[in-house]
């Protein structure tokens, strides 16, 4: 892996969880203590002026200097200021070159534009083979004329999405009236830089989609929260007018995916694909002889089972997910959660991201704790899930135990003693696995029931 992939993956756990333990940067990135160091000091030296990571007492720290400058790095900046010596931009810029040109390039042509010898390319081109695999796409060559990436169009614009489009130099300007409408979707949703840069995104990769139709089989199962809404036609309005043409559902459906993945609270309307996820319920109930209903779970679980199949549908992983991957290895939530995916993705043909199960886990010990103490009024949370992820439980929260709970939120490293917690609060949620074995009811972990 590149250094400066290595260098955002970092930088984009310290802003989810601002605070974390060094061990657990080794351990979910795959980096040495000397490299993770390293890399602090290259930021100390590079980005004063926008933050600062510090080591001590084993924890690791990010302090924002100025945080829209952050985000805008982390999003855009960083990986368009790469070189060629990075394997991901060279990557990048091949995908870039082979789409754009939609038939066969030579590799003597290839190996010029990246600035790299035939050697070198051979390898490159070995391994976008196996990331086209992904996106269910194959590079077909021709022995003396050269390669290009064929496959549908999905999953073509995925690809540009994704893996090239945030290391090109000279990314494609969208017109002041799409920036304007862009904005004011931003303020009325309270967005955040990130889902901001990818609702971009994704209407910069319309614009470099192929005129061929955005078909794919998938894409029935997709859908959207925004059901008549003045600014989702507008925007649309103003690309079909750049485009000089109308845009087909599955069009508009990937020119405002990143608002459906579930990166902000959005309630979606119910819906018939329910019955497909009811059914994985019923079974899931049955084979662990669960005690809650199965409708009211069903319809309690609505916008995340929607969110995610979204996220599978586009090939989005969450990246709020590392930490609580170890925390979930004895978690009966967590097998629950892994037999219900399993089938359901059965039943609707996909193969749903390991992430998922970390994510729905949570969602199912609400369901088990709404299902004991129906009595909920005050609930705490000691969590370094971030901003976000809390605004997202917070949301669930209210769906789970009603409108009129009381949430508290506290930092791992920072709240009172778990004593005075569980005489105070109704329920207790936390991350802290070193008070898993010694608490008593009501105390419960966002990732490992803690009974």
């Amino acid at each position: 892996m590149s250094v400066v992939i290595q260098q955002k993956e970092f930088l984009q756990l310290l802003g989810v969880h601002k605070t974390i333990l060094l061990e657990e940067v080794e351990k979910n990135l795959g980096l040495t203590k000397r490299t993770i160091r390293l890399m602090i000091e290259s930021f100390d030296i590079e980005y004063p002026q926008i933050f600062q990571v510090i080591e001590k007492d084993g924890y690791v720290e990010l302090l924002l200097k100025d945080k829209q400058v952050f985000d805008q790095l982390l999003n855009e900046n960083m990986l368009a200021d790469s070189d060629f010596n990075s394997f991901h931009k060279r990557q990048a810029v091949i995908i870039d070159l082979l789409l754009k040109e939609n038939d066969y390039l030579s590799s003597d042509y290839l190996a010029e534009e990246v600035q790299v010898s035939r050697r070198t390319l051979t390898r490159d081109i070995g391994q976008l083979k196996q990331l086209l695999s992904i996106y269910d796409l194959k590079l077909e060559s021709k022995h003396g004329v050269g390669v290009k990436i064929s496959g549908d169009e999905l999953n073509l614009r995925l690809l540009t999405f994704y893996e090239s489009l945030d290391f090109l130099d000279e990314p494609y300007q969208l017109s002041e009236e799409i920036e304007q409408i862009i904005e004011r979707i931003i303020q009325k949703n309270k967005l955040s830089y990130e889902v901001g840069h990818l609702l971009r995104k994704a209407i910069i990769v319309s614009f470099l989609g192929k005129n061929s139709e955005l078909i794919s089989e998938n894409l029935t199962y997709f859908r959207t929260s925004f059901v008549k809404d003045e600014l989702i036609d507008l925007l649309i309005q103003a690309v079909e007018k750049k485009l000089e043409r109308t845009l087909s559902e599955n069009e508009k459906i990937f020119l405002t995916f990143p608002l459906n993945l579930g990166l902000f609270p959005k309630s979606f309307p119910q819906e018939h694909l329910l019955e497909l996820t009811k059914k994985a319920l019923v079974e899931t109930v049955y084979e662990y002889n669960l005690k809650f209903s199965v409708d009211e779970t069903n319809a309690l679980l609505n916008n995340h089972l929607l969110h995610m199949i979204n996220r599978t549908i586009m090939k989005y992983h969450r990246v709020d997910t590392l930490l609580r991957q170890d925390l979930l290895k004895s978690s009966f939530a967590a097998v629950v959660s892994a037999h219900f995916l399993n089938t359901l993705q059965k039943s609707m043909d996909m193969n749903i991201h390991q992430s998922e199960t970390i994510l729905l886990s949570t969602w199912f010990e609400l369901i088990l704790a709404r299902s004991t103490k129906p009595l909920i009024r005050k609930i705490a949370l000691v969590t370094q899930g971030g901003f976000s992820f809390n605004e997202l439980i917070l949301h669930e929260l209210k769906n789970f135990f009603g409108l009129n709970i009381e949430v508290e939120f506290y930092n791992l490293n920072n709240h009172p003693h778990y004593d005075e917690m569980m005489r105070n609060f109704d329920l207790v949620f936390t991350d802290n696995l070193l008070h898993q074995t010694d608490l008593d009811e009501p105390l419960f972990s966002l990732s490992i029931v803690t009974k």
